[in-house]
């Protein structure tokens, strides 16, 4: 029997062992998190932010499982007053989906 427990304890190792280095490894290499959809986020803030014309760039990804970074152009409407519009989508971006680190570019419409 001791061999056979042994083996379920190696088992149960490698198990562990395989979910930290994938975790650790989609970290390493600044994936996005897992529960983001962009198109959704995309789609949320063209909805709810009538001065944003179009979002031309976004990008999620984790610098460890709690600290989440943003960077995002936008090109925002016609007369569109920026400022106000840079606090809105970053206080969305705090608020909806806790990220606190957002890199925002903003633009006028042609």
């Amino acid at each position: 029997i001791d061999p056979i427990l042994s083996f379920l304890v190696v088992l149960l190792i490698l198990r562990s062992a395989w979910r930290l280095t994938t975790e650790s490894a989609h970290i390493l290499l600044e994936g996005a998190p897992r529960s983001f959809d962009s198109v959704a986020v995309k789609a949320a803030l063209l909805n709810t932010h009538p001065d944003i014309a179009a979002i031309q760039m976004l990008r999620v990804w984790s610098i460890t499982p709690k600290h989440i970074v943003a960077t995002l152009k936008v090109e925002a409407a016609q007369g569109a007053d920026l400022t106000a519009l840079r606090h809105r989508v970053t206080d969305y971006f705090k608020d909806e989906l806790h990220i606190e680190d957002v890199t925002l570019e903003l633009t006028h419409a042609p």
